[in-house]
């Protein structure tokens, strides 16, 4: 189960890099509309980390060559989210009719029915397609952290595009 995760967050980086405007200024994407309200719908919920100053300043040193990188072990125990944060971001997802997938100390994979997705976040999910990327879905707009646990979460990415692993 860690492979599809792991596609999920190259996509998440992807993405969220922006990286995203130069594929489509390559491959044009066409929105198909609204993806049918039962349709499989997979969101990658991304936790807020702990230290998150101190945590930018470890990898921007780390790359100026200041310091060495850190071990699991140090990350999870400085700046990855406690285990009772991730236990309600999970419970909250679960009361809301998803199923969890997969799921770390950073990063949370559940499914739902696009209409749960859509209630869930406040966001429309639409069917796109692209001659390379093939047919896949995303949000329509940017999703809403729901308020009972967004002061946990860094962000939620809604796209099948995110899913594609790598060959």
């Amino acid at each position: 189960m860690r492979r599809p995760l792991l596609a999920v967050l190259a996509g998440s980086v992807f993405a969220m890099c922006g990286l995203g405007a130069t594929q489509a200024a390559i491959d044009p994407r066409m929105d198909l509309g609204p993806r049918q309200p039962g349709a499989a719908t997979t969101v990658v919920v991304v936790l807020a980390h702990r230290n998150q100053v101190q945590l930018d300043q470890l990898l921007r040193d780390i790359a100026a060559g200041r310091a060495q990188p850190i071990s699991r072990a140090e990350f999870e125990r400085t700046y990855a989210p406690e285990p009772q944060s991730v236990a309600r971001v999970t419970t909250y997802l679960e009361s809301r009719g998803l199923r969890i997938v997969d799921s770390g100390r950073t990063t949370i994979l559940a499914s739902a029915p696009a209409r749960t997705i859509e209630r869930t976040f406040a966001t429309g999910v639409h069917d796109v397609r692209q001659r390379v990327s093939g047919d896949w879905y995303e949000s329509t707009q940017r999703p809403t952290l729901p308020k009972a646990i967004a002061p946990l979460l860094k962000t939620v990415v809604i796209s099948k595009l995110a899913m594609h692993t790598v060959k």
